[in-house]
């Protein structure tokens, strides 16, 4: 028995609780005519016996259940505005054959931070659908994930998970309040992958006298003189989004037609727009520059095209970054092309 009312404590265990041997239970509350405990032996039996689970691999289970509670939203792993575990968990049970049952080609590989890079595209599956289920209205014509994605277009597995999230991204951005409640980009959710990735090797040696420090810098931190950071997104990504808000937020204030090189916007090469408070201004857009801009401003907040040379997880952000993870040996291999 365990005494702990953090629920971190048995999704530590749940993949290592039959290597044991043991009856495992968890003392959650020990008040005097109020004890709550969960016997993590029956909850794997669970698993084993639902039939939502029925497409999944019973070995792999404990390791997709683990992940799943893992990659969204627990120490040292960022979390989804306005999605908590409780939607994750019933889209999840809800999609689970689309998700991680790894039935195809197109949907290799399962929720599993062990399966290397196939668990990263599981992982894009399970965020699209919960971001899809949240605004079901946008998506009349489809009637789930699955389908929406059978019609993405792509050279490659990772080029379709790229456009389907993409199209879930168009979909919804106009429909958000705020930026922080619209779907993340591609580029961001490899780097949360990459530190659901740490947690779940640092939980595997829960068992081990002798603890290995996994590196942080190859799992979604930079060190920086010492000071350890989180890598929010891609570069490119983040200096697009910090033109645009200066764009809508900053600007001249040109009382004369910002028609000279004293306006700073002219000066910059730019056109005025939203963030200026100047007058009779003549540095304007025309309607050839607009759409180029606003079409600039759409993929400030979404993924880069799969052609984005400069923004391309198959280069620097993609390969060998799971490099590390435990088992990786004993898994299937990926079908995911990254040439």
């Amino acid at each position: 028995m365990i005494y702990s009312p953090d629920t971190d404590t048995y999704h530590v265990g749940l993949p290592i609780v039959r290597e044991m041997g043991k009856r495992i239970v968890i003392l959650q509350k020990a008040e005097p005519g109020n004890w709550q405990c969960l016997d993590v032996n029956e909850l794997l039996s669970c698993f084993d016996k639902d039939p939502d689970l029925s497409s999944l691999s019973i070995n792999l289970r404990p390791h997709i259940i683990q992940s799943l509670f893992i990659s969204t939203g627990c120490d040292y792993v960022s979390f989804f505005v306005g999605l908590g575990k409780v939607s994750f968990l019933k889209v999840f049970f809800q999609y689970s054959e689309f998700i991680s049952s790894g039935n195809s080609a197109r949907t290799c590989g399962s929720l599993s931070c062990a399966e290397k890079d196939t668990g990263f595209l599981a992982f894009v599956r399970l965020v699209g659908s919960a971001y899809f289920q949240k605004h079901r209205s946008a998506f009349l014509k489809f009637s789930s994930p699955a389908e929406l994605f059978r019609e993405a277009q792509g050279e490659n597995n990772l080029q379709y998970h790229e456009n389907w999230l993409q199209t879930i991204r168009g979909a919804t951005f106009e429909r958000i309040e705020f930026e922080d409640n619209s779907l993340p980009s591609f580029q961001s959710l490899w780097f949360h992958w990459l530190r659901s990735s740490w947690v779940y090797l640092t939980w595997a040696q829960a068992l081990e006298q002798d603890f290995s420090s996994v590196l942080l810098d190859r799992y979604g931190w930079e060190i920086d003189n010492g000071d350890v950071k989180i890598i929010w997104d891609s570069k490119q990504n983040i200096e697009k989004v910090q033109k645009t808000v200066e764009f809508l937020t900053k600007g001249c204030r040109c009382k004369s037609g910002c028609s000279s090189k004293r306006c700073k916007c002219l000066k910059k090469g730019q056109v005025c727009g939203p963030g200026c408070r100047c007058l009779d201004c003549s540095n304007l857009i025309n309607t050839d520059q607009h759409q180029e801009i606003q079409d600039d401003s759409e993929t400030d907040f979404s993924d880069t095209s799969s052609d984005d040379q400069d923004v391309n997880l198959t280069d620097e952000f993609y390969i060998g970054r799971l490099s590390e993870l435990e088992d990786s040996s004993d898994s299937e291999s990926s079908d995911v092309d990254l040439t």
